[in-house]
């Protein structure tokens, strides 16, 4: 789930931010022989890491997509997890899960995820599962659309669950489309609108592996820029 009324996160790494040598390059030809404003100089910095980033996320990364009862990480439950866990610019493996929040679902939640009270009942709440997430997620970066929502989430139910909570970094796929991609092309930089103007195969629709995998569709789109 991300929000329109949400903030958009910055751009995240959970690795150091290395650059490639070609874009090392790139940069220090471009300042000695035509300098640049420092604008520009700026943008095209921003674009050659997150083009790094996005390689890097593409080889080794989880993609992630939480549906919750709210936007409030700190009273707020996640209903729903998908997890997409990317090898050489593949999905390996994949753990979807649905959660009983403990709580009822709002009507405005279910109207906007079709999921139901009932759909709900039976199933695990998070802490039954907790320890199975944590290990899905260990040692890669996290990759999300508004991915700040995501891990809040995340580091909230883990904490509920006496886990030890994720670090706050990982890579925004809605920040690195701000860098990428012209605003007069798509807009506001919203999962669906990204999807309906790259043409994805899978469109997302606020249930949680749809739009992880509307996500991976948009981080092979964004390396291709």
């Amino acid at each position: 789930m991300t929000p329109d009324s949400m903030a958009s996160p910055s751009l995240y790494s959970a690795n150091a931010r290395t650059w490639s040598e070609s874009c090392s390059t790139w940069v220090l030809s471009s300042v000695t022989m035509n300098p640049p404003d420092a604008a520009a100089a700026d943008r095209g910095d921003d674009q050659c890491q997150t083009l790094n980033q996005i390689a890097k996320a593409l080889r080794h990364s989880v993609i992630v997509d939480v549906e919750t009862t709210g936007l409030n990480e700190q009273l707020d439950r996640i209903v729903e997890i998908a997890l997409l866990r990317l090898e050489d610019g593949m999905i390996t493996d994949r753990l979807v899960q649905k959660f009983n929040p403990g709580c009822h679902l709002p009507q405005v939640i279910q109207d906007l995820t079709h999921l139901t009270n009932a759909a709900l009942e039976d199933q695990p709440g998070f802490e039954e599962r907790a320890a199975e997430v944590a290990s899905f997620i260990t040692g890669r970066t996290l990759v999300g659309h508004n991915v700040g929502f995501d891990i809040g989430f995340l580091n909230q139910e883990f904490v509920r669950a006496k886990q030890e909570p994720l670090a706050k970094h990982g890579l925004c796929t809605a920040a690195a489309s701000r860098i990428l991609i012209p605003r007069e092309r798509v807009g506001r930089y919203k999962l669906a609108n990204l999807a309906e103007v790259l043409d994805f195969r899978v469109r997302p629709a606020h249930r949680a592996e749809n739009d992880a995998r509307a996500t991976f569709e948009l981080l092979k789109a964004l390396s291709q820029y």
